[in-house]
């Protein structure tokens, strides 16, 4: 049985916010940052909730019309594609392991995963027409900005400088 190279690529590049979440938790899990774990999945739901958040007010829809892949079903606050949600999980995932220097127990490996992933991701919701490149682009700073912000404030919870507490 041959594979097609293409259908690999398309497939790693729809599983990819997947896949470096499952990484990413096993990472942080592996190397007890139990604390740092939380703040990563608090913050990847926190992250989509506000990207479903942005498409419904903001309704830039996709380009169309969109070719199948596994079964997609698109209705909802789905049928808008600003911003890229695959690409704000992917990019938060990478820029959150690199900004809360998880680089030290993650190997170089998961970072040239995560780029090529990422491109994966990049060219399957571009190919298959989900997203513009403008949408793919803009849900990759939301990740990027995002994974900044919650790995800070992660590591401020770390070092003690805030307590919840104080905020509610």
């Amino acid at each position: 049985m041959m594979y097609n190279p293409i259908k690999i690529i398309d497939t790693i590049g729809y599983f990819s916010p997947y896949l470096l979440f499952l990484i990413s938790s096993i990472i942080l899990f592996a190397n007890e940052r139990y604390i740092t774990l939380v703040f990563y999945i608090v913050g990847i739901a926190i992250t989509e909730k506000l990207v479903r958040l942005i498409k419904s007010i903001i309704r830039d829809p996709r380009p169309g019309p969109q070719i199948p892949f596994m079964d997609e079903k698109i209705i909802g606050e789905h049928i808008y594609g600003f911003p890229s949600g695959h690409a704000a999980e992917v990019m938060y995932s990478l820029s959150f392991m690199w900004f809360s220097k998880t680089l030290r127990i993650a190997t170089p490996a998961f970072f040239y995963f995560g780029a090529f992933s990422a491109l994966c991701m990049i060219y399957q919701r571009w190919a298959y027409k989900r997203h513009t490149i403008f949408q793919l682009f803009c849900g990759a700073l939301f990740g990027i900005f995002m994974g900044w912000i919650v790995s800070w404030l992660s590591k401020q919870r770390l070092e003690n400088k805030f307590e919840f507490s104080r905020i509610l």
